[in-house]
């Protein structure tokens, strides 16, 4: 799935998917800013008891993607629909 997070002050469009149970892939397709302000590229995010962790330092766009994950992703289903 694609969704858009809003990155300090560009936005971003990332396709999520699912690689685990709990185990989430985000890959940046384009963002609208110049290249100093480019988001990262790949992020690998992992479901902790409270809240979001990742590959990356930026609690925000973890939390921000978590929030897209928690919306999309049923726990039960997470697995059943990972190639969408």
């Amino acid at each position: 799935m694609e969704t858009i997070i809003r990155y300090r002050s560009i936005a971003a469009c990332y396709k999520v998917q699912n690689e685990a149970e709990g185990i989430f892939t985000a890959n940046l397709l384009y963002h609208d800013g110049d290249t100093e302000q480019s988001p990262p590229e790949g992020i690998t995010l992992v479901k902790g008891v409270r809240n979001w962790t990742g590959s990356v330092e930026d609690e925000i766009l973890l939390g921000e993607l978590g929030k897209f994950i928690d919306a999309n992703w049923p726990v039960g289903r997470r697995q059943s629909i990972k190639n969408k």
